[in-house]
């Protein structure tokens, strides 16, 4: 009967059986009676190496170099949107006072719309995003800190 043809739960002793010549087959000793200590080569083993980050980084490595640059790129980055979004305001002032001319006219408390806008109304804009830019810097680095204490 071949392995193929072979029902479940036959006989197949005969299969199980391996020639003791051919090589890879070795012969296990009989089971001992009690316990039995089982251990194996530790060659095999796989050793977890520390990583100092830190040292990669005082000796400017190839890891040293990556990781400040991803912190680099990431306050370039930043500090670019936030200037970017600051300009775009910056400039929606005088574009809206072109484009409508009947603004320039309005006054509040005998000042002109345009001097309230430029000189007053822009300070909260401008703390708005030096507070944005400072917490996110601030989150960026502390992830940097992060990354690098935990090796």
């Amino acid at each position: 009967m071949t392995e193929a043809n072979a029902k479940p739960g036959a006989d197949q002793s005969s299969a199980d059986q391996s020639n003791p010549n051919e090589p890879g087959t070795e012969q296990l000793p009989a089971p001992a009676l009690g316990r039995t200590r089982v251990t194996a080569q530790r060659a095999h083993a796989v050793v977890s190496a520390e990583f100092p980050v830190a040292k990669e980084l005082d000796e400017q490595s190839g890891v040293g170099r990556l990781l400040i640059s991803s912190l680099i790129r990431a306050q370039l980055r930043l500090s670019l949107v936030v200037g970017a979004g600051f300009l775009i305001l910056l400039a929606a002032v005088p574009t809206a006072l072109a484009l409508f001319p009947e603004l320039k006219s309005i006054t509040l408390w005998h000042i002109p719309l345009p001097w309230l806008l430029l000189g007053a109304a822009l300070y909260p804009v401008i703390c708005l995003c030096a507070w944005l830019y400072t917490r996110t810097a601030k989150h960026d680095e502390e992830t940097f800190h992060r990354l690098v204490s935990d090796q």
